[in-house]
């Protein structure tokens, strides 16, 4: 189950829930592809903006336009009741994550824990507090082990 919220005349925060279970299944997209430099870095760096080779090189593909990860073709009755229902709401949720006054919240993103506000205060002006651009690549932060990695060898 998903919930869209107006915030104000012309934002939105979409509660993902449990549609997916990362926002890498959801990034990078053909609508919000990978970008050459990414402002703020989501590794914790010194380097600002980070260049977004960094993770293009870690992509399964290595691809800037298509997501991380993919819904994985297990039998019905796998991670999910139908797997072409679960392909069918990821595409309607890229396209509506891509749109720059969506904010996207996924159940199991913590990535983002520390970026939020939390009741009582609102998160109505959540644009104009930069949490969407802050949060957008944040989650990249989960392949820090990986760019070390690459870096060492």
């Amino acid at each position: 189950m998903c919930g869209l919220a107006r915030t104000t005349p012309d934002t939105f925060i979409l509660m993902g829930g449990d549609a997916c279970h990362h926002p890498s299944v959801l990034r990078p997209n053909k609508y919000s592809p990978l970008p050459d430099s990414i402002t703020p870095n989501p590794l914790n760096s010194t380097l600002d903006p980070c260049p977004g080779a960094i993770f293009e090189s870690l992509h399964p593909s290595y691809r800037k336009d298509q997501p991380f990860h993919t819904i994985p073709n297990l039998p019905d009755g796998g991670l999910n009741h139908s797997r072409e229902a679960a392909v069918e709401v990821r595409e309607k949720l890229i396209r509506l994550d891509a749109n720059e006054n969506v904010f996207t919240i996924i159940a199991h993103d913590g990535t983002i824990v520390d970026l939020l506000e939390y009741f009582p205060a609102s998160a109505n002006d959540w644009k104009a507090k930069g949490w969407g651009t802050a949060a957008r690549w944040r989650f990249l932060r989960d392949w820090e082990r990986a760019v070390k990695a690459q870096e060492e060898a």
